[in-house]
């Protein structure tokens, strides 16, 4: 048929109930948590295209650009009126925030896992800095202990040629 939705898109129904793909799959698949649809890996939090494993899932830019905003900016949403048993779809995902935040985390996305903010360029250059200087130091302590492990060694050669030219 002739439809604007793709193929995992719309809701199917399932034992006379309609569910989201989402759901079909984890039905179908109940030991794999990464939701697929034959080309492409899909967001867990609303089924639209993953762009990559962010905060310890699947998902798509719009979701893991959510979780973050909401967890850095510690925003507390208001709570839901439809009972919080919102469906979390594509096509639906901004309108109930707070169901939406709830779904993120179920879904197993960690908030330790979001970083406040970046680190300056003048911090990130001094931490570089003091890594090569650290390992440069290494280097150095490491060349002067195999020196000192060859001392005994050398010595032994030394005073083996003398007594071979000597006597």
């Amino acid at each position: 048929p002739d439809s604007s939705y793709g193929r995992y898109d719309a809701p199917a129904p399932v034992d006379g109930r309609i569910m989201s793909p989402v759901t079909v799959r984890k039905e179908r698949e109940p030991e794999l948590h990464i939701e697929f649809d034959g080309t492409t890996v899909l967001c867990r939090v609303c089924g639209d295209k993953a762009s990559g494993f962010h905060y310890g899932v699947h998902s798509c830019e719009g979701c893991k650009g959510f979780f973050r905003r909401s967890i850095q900016q510690k925003i507390q949403y208001r709570p839901c009126t439809k009972n919080q048993q919102c469906s979390i779809l594509r096509i639906n995902r901004n309108r109930c925030q707070y169901c939406r935040l709830k779904k993120c985390i179920a879904v197993g996305m960690s908030r330790d896992a979001v970083r406040f903010g970046r680190v300056p360029k003048r911090e990130k250059a001094r931490i570089l800095a003091a890594m090569q200087q650290s390992s440069t130091l290494r280097a150095h302590e490491q060349a002067a202990t195999a020196e000192l492990d060859d001392a005994p060694r050398l010595l032994a050669r030394v005073v083996r040629a003398h007594y071979d030219t000597c006597e």
